[in-house]
This record gives C-alpha cells, structure tokens and sequence, in this order.
C-alpha cells in the first residue's frame, strides 16, 4: 500500500506473497492463490481487518487501503498472488535440479547450477541495488538457461564470465617463461600484459573444466599436441625462410611475426569454445614449458630458466 502510493511499486505492476507456510483456510490469503482465486471476498475480509485490527505497525497500510474506492481495491487485489508452500532453502537446490535435469547431462547438472545460480545472484543483487537497472523479465532468465545450455553441448564448453572479468596481478608472472618468450621477440609491454590475460584466463578455466570433470579422457592432451602441430608447421615456415645466418635483427621480425600468428590464433578445443583467450592462453602455457616458443633461437636463448638453480 505505502509502495503504490509514494509511486515505488507502479500501478501496473504484479505482486506475489511467496512464503514456505501454508495459508489458513477461509482467510483472505487463501482467495489470493493463483488458481480458484475469490478477490471480492478477499477485499471484504481485509476492509474488515483494516478496520478493527489494533496493529500499530501495519495502521499507515490500514488507512491507506481504507482511503481506497471499492474497485481500486479490487484492481489492487487483482494484481495480487500469494504463493504458500514454497520450498525451504534447503530444498530449493532439489527442486532446481529437478527443473533442469532434462537440459544437460546428468553429470554436469551441478556444474550448470552453479553458473546459472551465480548470474542470478549477481543479477539479482544489482537489480536491488541500482534503480535504474530493467526489472529481471523471465524471457531473461530463458535467455540464460537457453545460453547455459550451448556452452553443454558435447561440442561446447562453458567460458565462464568470472575468469574473464578476473583482475590479473601482472607483477606475479614477471619470472614466467612465456613472458621472458614475449619479451623476447621485442614486442610492447601491453602485448605483454594482454600474453598475461590469457595466460591467466586460459589456465583457471581449463583448471575448472578438470576440476567439474567436464573435459574427456585425454582431451587436453590431444588439444595440446594440436596446438604444437600447429605451431610447428609457422615456425618451421618462418624459420626455413630466415636460413641459417640470418641477424638478429631479421631473426626478431621472425619472431614478432610468429608471436602476431599467436595473438590471431584461433583453434577451439571444442568447435563452439570460439573465444580466443582459451587458444591464445593455451599456446603461452605451452609456452611456459617452452614445447613451442616464437623467437627462432627460444631455446638456446630460455634453455637456462628450467636448470634447477645451484645451492649457495
């Protein structure tokens, strides 16, 4: 009542009582249910309880549905639906299984709840914090069931949105190989820094591809021997074409447009898994382990870097 008349709840809009208790039978609440609903009643019940109800924290609710004319009472109630019976916290994570079992395999039913209840929550959070955000409409939450179900696909593989936002602390891979491998071919420092983003988005989210055992047996290591394949066949080009005097001058060229054929590097893992940091970040792993690298001397030049360091 309060919300409608400071203009907070529009007019038009739907209002819903959903509540783990049951409603008493004959009350006003029970001729609200969505079905075998009795809104003239309801309003006579509650004129009556506005009435004589000595409740002092619902009286400016009280007085407020008194003021109102009969049928703007009753094209309140008409928007009103209690939902009783709801399940408990406890239960809501049964029932939500029970709700998508049919939109993904059995063993990657927690793997999809658990993305399709996080974008809720951080939905729902900004919807309560901004008012300007758009009300959540359920075409939007279809939306995101119908996305969460391509990215399960046997041919796909979810690329989750938190890695990609994740803040990556560039000064913690300074030492890492496939960034002295960058450095080496004499590109800038934001490509460098852009190496790092993949690196970092590439490890966690096939690390949580393993750890949901959404990946199959040996898949990643198949991947992996594509991309080197791969590489080979660049880095064998460029290389044939340097010879074997070239300076280091024209050797860094080579290098920088090796490291360009990375960065516009495109081989998915699974054919709809098309975002480049998942290629990308996978070559610079490789990398790390220097089983490929980009300048054509990497490793005469980064040989030194996996020697265990000598005891003092």
């Amino acid at each position: 009542m309060e919300g409608r008349a400071n203009k907070a709840i529009p007019a038009d809009g739907q209002l819903f009582l959903v509540t783990t208790s049951d409603v008493g039978a004959g009350s006003a609440a029970s001729m609200l249910l969505a079905n075998e609903r009795n809104v003239d009643e309801a309003s006579k019940r509650l004129a009556h309880t506005a009435t004589t109800s000595t409740s002092q924290t619902n009286a400016p609710a009280y007085e407020l549905f008194r003021d109102l004319a009969d049928e703007a009472r009753i094209q309140l109630l008409e928007s009103v639906t209690v939902a009783p019976q709801a399940p408990s916290i406890d239960c809501t994570g049964g029932e939500l299984r029970q709700e998508v079992r049919l939109s993904v395999r059995r063993q990657h039913v927690d793997s999809f709840l658990s993305r399709l209840e996080g974008w809720w929550f951080g939905r729902a959070l900004r919807q309560m914090m901004d008012a300007e955000t758009l009300p959540i409409l359920s075409n939007e939450l279809e939306s995101e069931l119908d996305d969460l179900r391509e990215q399960f696909k046997l041919n796909a593989l979810p690329v989750d949105q938190d890695i990609l936002d994740a803040e990556v602390d560039a000064d913690a891979y300074e030492n890492a190989i496939f960034v002295h491998q960058a450095k080496l071919t004499g590109v800038g420092n934001r490509r460098v820094l852009a190496a790092i983003r993949d690196y970092f988005r590439a490890f966690e989210q096939r690390s949580r591809w393993m750890r949901e055992d959404l990946l199959l047996v040996g898949e990643l290591d198949r991947y992996e021997q594509h991309l080197r394949e791969e590489w080979e066949l660049e880095f064998d080009r460029v290389s044939d074409e340097l010879g074997e005097d070239a300076a280091e001058d024209v050797k860094r060229r080579a290098a920088q447009a090796i490291y360009t054929w990375v960065e516009k590097s495109c081989f998915p893992i699974r054919k709809q898994v098309k975002h480049p940091s998942m290629s990308r970040g996978s070559l610079h792993i490789l990398a790390d382990r220097l089983h490929v690298g980009w300048h054509p001397d990497f490793i005469a030049r980064l040989q030194h870097l996996l020697e265990p360091k000598e005891a003092s």
